[in-house]
């Protein structure tokens, strides 16, 4: 009786998955966009692909301005082909207690390090 109803249960949901490939094949020959709406607008993602570019923000910054992981806006990136994102800083030593920090990117000006001129 149970092989029955397992049986059964197993037919129903094959047609199930076929009816939905059936639905989904014409939808995407009209263009229809599938799956989860992005977080960000397209003038968002601009603005987060310049200020990352130019170096005046770290991916983990827009990250933080817009309301996101890290990752999405490293993502985002890596889609639009800039794998090299600005890198914060890179700690290498700790000196008689002192954290040595150096940058990894070329734009930054001394100041963001905290050094005076």
């Amino acid at each position: 009786m149970m092989q029955m109803l397992g049986s059964f249960a197993e037919f129903e949901r094959s047609m199930v998955r076929e009816r939905t490939r059936a639905g989904l094949a014409p939808a995407r020959d009209r263009g229809v966009k599938l799956g989860r709406p992005g977080k960000l607008t397209g003038q968002q993602q601009q603005e987060v692909i310049r200020t990352v570019r130019d170096g005046s923000k770290t991916a983990a910054d827009a990250a933080r301005l817009f309301g996101l992981h890290r990752s999405n806006i490293t993502r985002l990136l890596a889609r639009v082909g800039n794998r090299k994102v600005a890198m914060p800083a890179l700690l290498l030593a700790r000196p008689l207690g002192i954290w040595i920090v150096f940058e990894r990117w070329q734009n930054r000006k001394s100041s963001s390090l905290g050094l005076r001129e």
